[in-house]
């Protein structure tokens, strides 16, 4: 590992240790630090049905499922991230793919996308802590218990399966509550 290589894993080491130790700033940089990792991922690959911010948002909840996951003693934390980040966009790619899907794979959507969540640029705390709160705010009021819960346990990397056993429910009704909240997060 070069220097700079060792300073960028000793650097992420520290936010991962902070945010675990309650610092939510801490993820917010590191979430920030790694954005054109996902913008960059987020150019291989197409989502049939879906725009570009999909796929980053899909590539922004294997980043913070990496941040979750990743065990201190272990590896780099970037190539770990990356592996994270490219998994989550694959996911949604196979997804979007499936058969069952096809109708909407097919559709055209004539709702004006603008208004989605855009996330700040790196280097701007103050928007990154209101769009934080925001997205607080919004799961809050906007989300019902059950699909709080099930943001919750995704964001923090459980499978739709796991999800499933932890709240007692089908995986069917986890599928359609992640469709809910994606569909809720658009319309905001």
């Amino acid at each position: 590992m070069r220097d700079g290589q060792r300073a960028n894993q000793a650097r992420d080491v520290a936010l991962i240790e902070q945010y675990r130790a309650g610092d939510l700033t801490a993820v917010e940089t590191l979430l920030g630090l790694y954005k054109p990792l996902v913008l960059s991922r987020a150019d291989a690959y197409f989502l049939p049905g879906a725009d570009r911010e999909d796929l980053i948002q899909e590539g922004m909840l294997g980043l913070f499922a990496a941040v979750q996951k990743y065990e201190l003693s272990r590896g780099s934390f970037a190539a770990f991230a990356d592996m994270s980040v490219r998994s989550h966009m694959l996911d949604a790619v196979k997804a979007a793919n499936r058969q069952k899907n096809e109708p909407l794979n097919r559709s055209v959507s004539l709702d004006d996308e603008n208004a989605a969540f855009e996330p700040a640029a790196p280097g701007n705390d103050a928007v990154r802590h209101e769009q934080l709160d925001a997205f607080r705010q919004f799961m809050h009021n906007k989300l019902s218990p059950l699909e709080q819960r099930v943001a919750r346990l995704y964001l923090a990397g459980y499978s739709y399966a796991d999800i499933a056993r932890e709240t007692g429910k089908e995986r069917k009704s986890i599928d359609n509550a992640m469709s809910r909240i994606r569909r809720k997060l658009k319309a905001r």
